[in-house]
């Protein structure tokens, strides 16, 4: 028997980059994701404030709603972060969920990111509002999707059905700046089939 081989929704595309840098897009690397429910009052962990993310030792912790995080954690992590969390909620009313095969993030970097980001959704991206540590839930295009500002990108945390069409959406809204046009993987009778 052959060992199983992970894949990402955005395998098949290879990182752009328009002239000059002022807008790089790549899929980000794999990592795992754990979504957490619990009273914040009765929490293990110290929350990150309402739209918020904090870096912590081996991961971030994203806000989604009152009583609901993200935790980001590097793949080879995940079983021990999911396992410590346990054990700090045991006796506790909460649910933890491994989402890491339903996300994929999409990374942009670069001057003009925030411009093409704009143009895809209605969050006010200006510094003085969106700073970075910030991190909201909002539509992009018809793609539901988290949004992180980190200080020096911007990560759009999407369902893995949805990244090939948000990833061809940002290439298009990043056109002006030297973005190449990118065409969707999904036809009419659906996804393509890998050779």
């Amino acid at each position: 028997m052959t060992a199983p081989v992970m894949h990402t929704p955005l395998e098949h595309r290879a990182p752009l980059a328009a002239d000059g840098k002022v807008i790089e897009m790549a899929e980000a690397p794999l990592s795992g994701k754990l979504i957490v429910r619990i009273d914040p009052a009765i929490a293990p962990f110290d929350p990150p404030a309402a739209c918020r993310f904090r870096t912590r030792e081996g991961g971030d912790v994203l806000w989604l709603g009152p009583d609901e995080w993200m935790f980001l954690t590097a793949l080879d992590a995940l079983a021990d972060t999911r396992m410590e969390l346990e054990a700090a909620c045991a006796g506790r009313h909460h649910q933890i969920v491994d989402v890491t095969d339903y996300y994929t993030t999409i990374r942009l970097r670069g001057p003009k990111a925030a411009d093409a980001l704009m143009k895809l959704t209605t969050l006010d991206l200006h510094p003085g509002v969106f700073a970075p540590g910030s991190v909201a839930g909002s539509n992009f295009a018809k793609a539901a999707a988290w949004l992180m500002r980190r200080e020096d990108a911007w990560e759009i945390i999407v369902r893995w059905s949805m990244a090939d069409y948000l990833w061809c959406m940002l290439a298009g809204a990043g056109r002006e700046f030297g973005l190449p046009v990118q065409e969707p993987a999904y036809g009419g009778s659906g996804l393509r089939h890998r050779p």
